[in-house]
């Protein structure tokens, strides 16, 4: 694309990012990763930072031009709890809900525009969900705050908290938890997909027991995320 030619002069771009950059806009618009250091803007361990970008072509007397959107990828500050405590997973908390948004975006932003890198297929994203402490908010120690995900017809395809989960049905998954409880599982997996499918995004109340298989409610955010025909 001929406006990328100055950029490409530029200290803070390079061949490849160039080609990051041009390959959603040829295809009709996406997010796309790349690596910049501009304007000071360095990560904490004094690498180059990793940008998404939301990327569209425009065709306008008789050249082509892309338009970006770029944000840094790095997750947000972690909130405290009251009196400046971790915050837990376990209380109905202002920063709970505030955690839980800040992570699912993260997450959302690295899946959207995988590839990362040319070595790191959509497949291998989903892994870093899994295996992956920065995708995750730990404040105690474990894993407080983390994603499940699964596709429509209930395979899940990432866990944060339960790797032994990933390739597993829903039903299978969840029925040592709550299947003996009178809760009907594939009805509660098929209320996240309308969810994710009528409103884009939503928060969920659902059944869940405790250690004494005691019901007690919990809150899930669910987001739909549409890739390679799924």
């Amino acid at each position: 694309i001929e406006t990328g030619t100055n950029i490409l002069e530029s200290k803070h771009f390079n061949i490849e990012s160039m080609a990051l950059l041009e390959a959603p806009a040829n295809e009709g618009g996406g997010f796309t990763f790349f690596r910049h250091n501009s304007m000071g803007h360095l990560s904490v361990n004094g690498q180059e930072n990793v940008t998404i970008g939301f990327i569209t072509g425009v065709y306008m007397f008789g050249k082509r031009y892309y338009i970006s959107v770029p944000f840094i990828h790095r997750m947000a500050d972690v909130k405290l709890g009251p009196y400046c405590e971790a915050c837990s997973a376990f209380e109905n908390y202002p920063c709970g809900w505030k955690n839980a948004r800040t992570l699912l975006g993260y997450q959302q932003a690295m899946l959207l525009a995988s590839p990362i890198d040319n070595n790191t297929s959509f497949d291998e994203a989903w892994l870093r969900i899994v295996e992956d402490e920065s995708y995750a908010i730990s404040t105690r120690g474990w894993k407080d705050f983390y994603a499940f995900a699964y596709d429509f017809n209930g395979t899940c395809v990432a866990h944060g908290r339960i790797p032994q989960f990933v390739g597993r049905n829903v039903t299978t998954n969840l029925y040592p938890f709550i299947g003996g409880k009178g809760i009907d599982i594939w009805d509660l997996h098929l209320q996240w997909i309308e969810a994710s499918k009528t409103d884009g995004a939503a928060a969920i109340r659902y059944p869940w027991v405790d250690d004494n298989a005691e019901i007690f409610d919990k809150v899930v955010y669910v987001i739909q995320i549409a890739r390679n025909g799924h």
